[in-house]
């Protein structure tokens, strides 16, 4: 949220969420125009954010909106990316190579049984 702030060239002086809605207040040396509130929207994590308050000449804002809770079950990195996707991912190109050594295997085996075979009937004629 803090970075959210700073993009907006706000200050946050408070963030709390109660449920399924978070109450910020922000402030400025100067005034703040309501429509920082589209610097919250862009996150991800947040939806429909308004302007409850306007104290102190436009210098300090309430704002409130929805956060968006998402349940990771594998976790999220450092980054915030969920870490199922990358396993499943994982999981895939590991089969991939899997089935292509397989298939190079049975191509290599095929061809160490062929050879003497065929250098056999070229050596009887």
């Amino acid at each position: 949220m803090k970075g959210v702030a700073t993009r907006a060239r706000v200050e946050l002086r408070s963030f709390t969420v109660e449920g399924e809605t978070f109450t910020a207040i922000v402030t400025s040396d100067t005034g703040i125009d309501p429509r920082t509130t589209r610097y919250f929207d862009r996150a991800n994590e947040f939806d429909r954010t308004e302007v409850v308050a306007t104290e102190e000449d436009g210098r300090k804002l309430t704002l409130t909106g929805i956060v968006d809770r998402e349940y990771f079950p594998f976790g999220t990195d450092t980054n915030g990316r969920d870490l199922m996707v990358r396993v499943m991912l994982g999981g895939q190109i590991s089969l991939a190579v899997g089935l292509l050594a397989s298939l190079c295997r049975s191509a290599s085996a095929s061809s160490t049984v062929r050879s003497p075979a065929i250098w056999a009937g070229a050596s009887t004629m």
